[in-house]
């Protein structure tokens, strides 16, 4: 299995798990994410420094609406994302 499709599998169980439990903004960001991911994977493209900005703008948005939320444990979740996300493009 590929980077792409791994990222692609860990979105997809993380948008189900947003969707049963009515988080659908969250749903939606990873929606998001994913088409980024397919859009890459489609043309070619891999894992270059445009979807990595894509996918850390995602997280950027749920970390920010989880933070709103009061969310604090989940918003620190989505917070080493965007972290993690920073770093690889550095």
């Amino acid at each position: 299995m590929t980077q792409m499709e791994n990222l692609l599998n860990n979105f997809r169980a993380q948008q189900n798990e947003y969707l049963a439990n009515e988080l659908y903004e969250d749903a939606r960001e990873f929606q998001r994410a994913i088409d980024s991911v397919l859009e890459a994977k489609e043309t070619g493209a891999g894992l270059t420094a445009d979807l990595l900005f894509q996918v850390r703008n995602c997280f950027q948005r749920v970390f920010r609406k989880a933070r709103n939320r009061g969310e604090e444990w989940l918003s620190q979740v989505y917070k080493f994302y965007v972290d993690d996300m920073q770093q690889l493009l550095k």
